[in-house]
């Protein structure tokens, strides 16, 4: 029963806001349920996986979904999620989660940030730092067909390596960081970064799940369904409640949950030498 309210939390995080429900897996699957980090990690890309397919399907009609940068993107970040699995499992617990929760605060205080000084932003899932960059690396072709470069190709595979090694060792999905690389390296609009990102998410989550499993990891499926199936509902609910509440106001409620949670895991791994 924990498993599936579990599951709709993250679920209705993701639906919500559009990322970072694995922000809140996490926590929730090695506090809640007891889950140790080696077994958290895989779990929390399955259900991020799942859910950013979702999103995939639902954006494919709108054909705002870039595949080529996409399939770079996802390669190199499909290539580097076995080594951050790799030292989630050899590094100390204590030092992993206080290293997720560090990362987790900054992306509160980021998202915090854009909400007060771009709130227009936030009605499309994720706010950016940019907007369509003139100067991008990657540039569209006049009938909108995405043109590759040296600089273009290798800023995206260093991105996608970045995302997949977050990954792989925190567990989560990598939108927070995909989104305003997209649109810093290329002259995708915030939504087509939104909807190629997803496509990206659903890869390197999968590459990560495979990753896991290949080296030892095995899943609990009396846990996962019900964790899955909850996270499923939650997301369709956060979906619609999302349309009748302001993006600005979302994002502010949500990155104070994301904030409390990161000082929550921080404090209970260094204190009273946590880390040693």
């Amino acid at each position: 029963m924990l498993a599936l309210l579990f599951g709709a939390i993250v679920g209705l995080a993701l639906g919500l806001t559009g990322g970072g429900g694995s922000l809140f897996a996490i926590p929730l699957l090695v506090y809640g349920l007891g889950y140790s980090m080696e077994r958290a990690v895989p779990l929390s890309l399955l259900v991020v996986g799942i859910t950013a397919a979702v999103g995939v399907l639902a954006a494919i009609p709108s054909k705002r979904i870039s595949f080529k940068p996409a399939l770079v993107f996802a390669v190199a970040g499909m290539l580097f999620t076995p080594f951050g699995i790799q030292l989630a499992m050899r590094w100390p617990q204590s030092l992993v989660l206080t290293l997720f929760g560090v990362l987790a605060l900054f992306i509160a205080s980021y998202m915090w940030r854009r909400s007060l000084r771009a709130p227009e932003e936030a009605k499309v899932v994720r706010a950016s730092f940019v907007t369509e960059n003139a100067n991008a690396l990657c540039r569209l072709s006049a009938d909108g067909q995405f043109r590759f470069s040296g600089p273009c190709a290798v800023a995206l595979s260093v991105a996608g390596a970045t995302t997949g090694f977050l990954s792989g060792l925190f567990g989560v999905g990598g939108g927070f960081l995909i989104v305003p690389t997209l649109m810093f390296i290329t002259q995708l609009s915030i939504q087509s970064a939104v909807a190629t990102s997803l496509l990206t998410i659903s890869a390197i989550s999968g590459g990560g799940v495979f990753a896991a499993m290949a080296q030892g990891v095995r899943f609990d499926w009396i846990t996962v369904a019900p964790f899955v199936g909850g996270g499923v509902l939650g997301l369709s609910v956060g979906f619609v409640v999302a349309r009748h509440l302001s993006g600005a106001l979302l994002q502010r409620i949500f990155a104070g949950l994301i904030m409390a949670t990161a000082l929550f895991v921080i404090i209970r791994n260094t204190s009273g030498g946590g880390l040693a």
